[in-house]
């Protein structure tokens, strides 16, 4: 387990990919502390947020129903900032902007949709590289397959989406959790978690 943070009230730990945050990962992360902490008794542990089964990075737990709650009522005012990275196809242009449209979850994939909901990130290139655009993420509405199916709708798939890009399951893809900085809700002070993109 690569904990990269952990208080009374939550733990932040890296996903690996191809493996679902709920319930899989979230399994694991409580026999871990289980077995850490030499708890007799059940583990409290609720995920704070969802990240797609191929992609990786850091996920928030929560510790306490508590934090759960506060973490829960932050994200829906917007108060959490979470940066991600993406490997995508083709060179984006501009290079930096915003990307804003209304998204739907279909049953195995996200679509355009004007009466779906709103669906806003702000991006920025880092660098290109053969063919292929590396980006940083702010990922402000955290919508089902945002990033995979606003980068698709533009022609720049993120590189290995086989979802998106030819309609088989996916495996691993270029998309990474990297960082969280939002003010703890319990403690009031200022917390950023971050950990290195491996594909930077």
């Amino acid at each position: 387990m690569q904990i990269v943070y952990e208080d009374n009230h939550f733990i932040a730990i890296v996903k690996p990919s191809k493996i679902s945050t709920e319930p899989h990962f979230e399994d694991e992360v409580k026999a871990f502390i289980k077995l850490r902490d030499q708890k007799p008794s059940n583990v409290y542990l609720k995920a704070t947020h969802r990240l797609d089964r191929p992609a990786s990075g850091i996920v928030l737990f929560a510790k306490t129903e508590k934090g759960l709650v506060r973490m829960h009522k932050w994200m829906r005012e917007r108060k959490v900032k979470k940066t991600y990275y993406a490997l995508v196809e083709g060179i984006v242009t501009p290079p930096q902007g915003s990307w804003e449209d209304h998204i739907s979850k279909g049953e195995k994939k996200a679509y355009l949709d004007p009466l779906g909901k709103e669906a806003l990130l702000h991006y920025e290139t880092v660098a290109n590289k053969e063919n292929r655009t590396l980006l940083k993420i702010d990922l402000v509405t955290g919508r089902y397959h945002q990033i995979r199916v606003q980068a698709a709708s533009r022609g720049h798939y993120v590189v290995g989406d086989n979802l998106y890009r030819k309609g088989t399951s996916p495996q691993e893809i270029a998309l990474f959790h990297s960082k969280m900085e939002f003010i703890h809700p319990i403690k009031g002070t200022l917390c950023i978690i971050a950990v290195h993109c491996p594909f930077i």
